[in-house]
């Protein structure tokens, strides 16, 4: 998919992180269950007066860096808006 320059770029050491070992995440992200998703969602990314939330849980990518990036741009036009 990226060609060679994985393989040029690469150091030759990296590392890997599980969330559901990290002693304080304990989890990596929000899982819906079936329903959840669609249910909540609305509720999940209103603004309570000036508070504005975003994250991955606030999209309809959850569990997915496209969610959070997502959510970012949307709660930064909102506030902006303001």
């Amino acid at each position: 998919m990226f060609g060679r320059q994985v393989f040029d770029n690469f150091t030759g050491s990296g590392a890997t992180q599980s969330w559901a070992r990290a002693r304080y995440a304990l989890g990596e992200a929000v899982i819906f269950t079936p329903g959840q998703l669609h249910e909540h969602h609305p509720a999940t990314r209103t603004r309570e007066g000036r508070i504005h939330f975003a994250g991955e849980h606030t999209s309809l990518k959850p569990a997915w860096i496209e969610g959070a990036l997502e959510s970012a741009v949307r709660a930064s036009l909102e506030v902006n808006d303001r």
